[in-house]
């Protein structure tokens, strides 16, 4: 299960489900989890496209000496 359909049945859940106080507490500390790991992924993503790749950069030396 990908974190949107995870979301999904979470948001469906808190909407017509008959949890507990307690139940909808943790379903929304979840969602508050499910929240950060993406913008970790996001961040992550966006340092891996800024990585520079240093074997191809030791070619490019390689090539000039």
């Amino acid at each position: 299960m990908d974190l949107k359909e995870t979301k999904e049945i979470i948001h469906a859940g808190l909407a017509w489900a008959s949890w507990t106080d307690e139940q909808q507490a943790a379903m929304r500390e979840a969602l508050k989890c499910i929240h950060m790991v993406e913008q970790i992924k996001e961040e992550a993503e966006e340092l891996y496209a800024e990585e520079i790749d240093l074997s191809d950069f030791g070619e490019r030396v390689m090539n000039i000496i």
